[in-house]
């Protein structure tokens, strides 16, 4: 006896079916089992059939892109019909829903992005450095060897920007390898900014102790002060030539090998006083964003972190 497995259910077809699938064979099959078949896709059907070819072209089919966008519409294998019809019995949906098929795709696409990804880095490293193969590293102290460098410059044709941003990789394979490189950036007034060019003075990595001397090095070369004195002399190279930098504030990790053995509060007082001093003698803009770590550690009186732009410190705007 023909049992009612297909009850209260209206059932649709993707596109044409297989075979001895035709519309007049489906109206029957369905039908004898209580359920309905119509050759519309209106808001009535519960189930759509279609083919494992029909589903993986269903970007190029309507009635398929149609269902997709149907969240209580159910899209079920062909098969599903035909095993419960053959086992008068309404099987388990979640057995012919193509989840499988769509797993399989999505680890292709993650497979097809991971290569593209690698593809991609390893040109980037021709010229820079391969970020599968490199971190910036990050000291005992949690900082991270990332410095910005920012100058503002004046002329008749209007204001100009200019960055550096320093880094010192290491390399995510052992024995550690490191590497010094930094880019620079340009931006006019109102735009946004540009990569200007990139510095990385050897062709590979190398000791720590060689490509940190480098880091060092280019930062004196562009601020005029010594990577030990970066944060007691912080705002005093106010000068048009020089590179400002602009030490972590708000208790962020400032690294250590600091100016005369000072603790990080001892070298924020030496600082205040230092642009006070410059201030008075020849009348530089004083930067009260700093202030927050003047004589009262990294975070101020309030524990609060200051504003990071200044008018020598450019706006972070990235196209």
């Amino acid at each position: 006896m023909v049992r009612g497995i297909f009850k209260n259910l209206v059932i649709a077809t993707a596109a044409p079916m297989p075979d001895q699938f035709t519309d007049e064979n489906l109206n029957s099959w369905i039908t004898q089992r209580k359920g309905r078949f119509t050759k519309d896709l209106d808001d009535s059907v519960t189930h759509l059939l279609c083919t494992t070819e029909q589903y993986k072209s269903r970007n190029k089919i309507p009635r398929m892109k149609e269902a997709l966008l149907r969240k209580k519409l159910r899209i079920v294998h062909l098969d599903w019909l035909d095993f419960s019809c053959n086992r008068n019995r309404k099987l388990p949906e979640k057995d012919f829903n193509f989840q499988a098929l769509r797993d399989e795709e999505k680890a292709q696409k993650r497979l097809l992005m991971a290569k593209t990804k690698a593809k991609k880095n390893l040109a980037m490293g021709e010229r820079w450095i391969n970020p599968d193969l490199y971190t910036t590293f990050v000291d005992k102290y949690n900082f991270e060897y990332k410095a910005e460098l920012a100058r503002t410059t004046q002329d008749e044709f209007g204001t100009d920007h200019e960055k550096y941003v320093l880094h010192l990789f290491q390399s995510n394979a052992k024995p550690r390898l490191y590497w010094f490189a930094a880019k620079m950036y340009k931006k006019t007034e109102g735009k946004c900014w540009r990569e200007a060019g990139i510095h990385r003075p050897r062709d590979c990595s190398g000791s720590f102790k060689s490509e940190l001397a480098s880091f060092k090095a280019f930062f004196k070369l562009k601020t005029g002060i010594d990577w030990c004195d970066r944060i007691w002399k912080a705002g005093t190279r106010v000068d048009g030539y020089h590179f400002q930098y602009r030490p972590p504030t708000g208790g962020k990790p400032v690294g250590g090998s600091l100016a005369n053995g000072w603790t990080v509060e001892e070298c924020w007082v030496q600082n205040r006083e230092l642009r006070l001093l410059y201030q008075e003698l020849f009348g530089d803009e004083y930067d009260e964003s700093l202030d927050q770590n003047g004589g009262q550690g990294p975070s101020g009186h309030d524990g609060q972190s200051g504003s990071n732009t200044t008018s020598h410190w450019p706006d972070q705007q990235w196209c």
